[in-house]
């Protein structure tokens, strides 16, 4: 089984598209529906499809509930609001970490427990070019966001060596 969050659009829809080629089961979440049905659709292979809010941790708990085995997990969500430093509100700043660091942390949590269990299984954290190096006239709660993806992957990848 292979999940993807972020998957009814851009790199998340594209690898969906390259593991179900590959005759992969996909677990696919997104917030869009709409286009996750769309996808869902076009895939010809087996998928489970969770359309929901990633920051919501009850939500999280149910997908993974309800996946209980993992072989390889793609945590691709991606937002920003395009502000600058003195432009980014607290809202936005709040929004998109909730998005992108807290929700890709409730499901590297999840993933995680259910490898451990299994006693395999591989993550992979999609942080942008822009969680390694700063941009000027890129989203700075983006940016901020996917340096602190790229430290929590680091962090789990320690705390799960053997």
């Amino acid at each position: 089984m292979v999940f993807i969050s972020g998957a009814a659009s851009g790199i998340g829809k594209t690898a969906a598209l390259s593991y179900a080629q590959q005759g992969a089961k996909l677990a696919l979440l997104d917030i869009n529906e709409y286009a996750l049905v769309l996808l869902e659709e076009s895939l010809g292979c087996e998928v489970l499809s969770f359309a929901g809010d990633i920051a919501d941790e009850a939500i999280i708990l149910s997908v993974f509930g309800i996946i209980q085995a993992i072989d390889i997990a793609f945590n691709n969500v991606g937002f920003g609001v395009m502000a600058s430093v003195t432009d980014c509100t607290v809202e936005q700043c709040d929004q998109v970490q909730s998005i992108n660091l807290k929700g890709t942390g409730l499901c590297l949590r999840e993933q995680l427990k259910l490898m451990y269990a299994q006693g395999f299984g591989n993550i992979i954290n999609n942080a942008s070019v822009l969680g390694l190096t700063a941009a000027k006239g890129a989203d700075t709660a983006y940016c901020v966001a996917k340096y602190d993806v790229v430290g929590l992957t680091k962090m789990a990848a320690l705390e799960s060596a053997e």
